[in-house]
């Protein structure tokens, strides 16, 4: 997955204004939950700046090689409830072998429902907002043409060059058979 994230980098990289430096990838960095529970993603990316201890990343990678959707279905719901908003993009990767596959899920908090006049404050909950498939020929289904990384979810400021890292179908493609020729090594 480290290719994925290098790649999510270069297209930064080419944002007018931006560089390599302004995007950081982390590995390992663990996010504690009052002793109850702590977590630690594949990845986590943010602005170049995040390096500071509890500083919760805007967007986190989670991978699944054998580990079940469901449960990495639960990963992104931690994530996106428990950093209280700072972390506005969660990607699943689930890789699979027999045959090769990759499903990958971005998940955001979807907006709150309207007021129902109860007095109660409505929140967001956490939603499946892009989801697609690659099946072993490299063949790309999806919600949506293209994958849309936010640039909000990578950057806490917005700038008059804000675009999104999107990456096309056919470089999911590219990306799938490239993992898959690695996986079958």
């Amino acid at each position: 997955m480290m290719n994925l994230t290098m790649k999510i980098s270069l297209k930064v990289a080419r944002i007018p204004g931006h560089s390599l430096e302004s995007i950081n990838i982390d590995t390992a960095r663990r996010f504690y939950l009052d002793d109850i529970r702590s977590k630690e993603g594949y990845h986590d990316l943010g602005p170049g700046e995040l390096v500071a201890k509890g500083v919760w990343p805007g967007a986190v990678i989670e991978v699944g090689y054998s580990e079940a959707l469901e449960f990495l279905r639960l990963d992104a719901e931690w994530w996106l409830i428990n950093s209280a908003s700072a972390t506005r993009l969660v990607i699943l990767v689930q890789l699979m072998v027999d045959p090769f596959a990759i499903r990958i899920e971005c998940w955001a908090m979807a907006p709150p429902p309207p007021p129902t006049g109860t007095g109660d404050t409505p929140i967001g909950f956490p939603s499946c907002v892009q989801l697609i498939n690659i099946n072993a020929n490299g063949v790309v289904t999806s919600t949506s043409s293209e994958l849309h990384i936010p640039y909000s979810s990578l950057f806490n400021e917005p700038n008059e060059n804000s675009q999104d890292v999107v990456f096309t179908n056919d470089e999911l493609s590219s990306f799938a058979l490239r993992m898959f020729n690695l996986m079958s090594r």
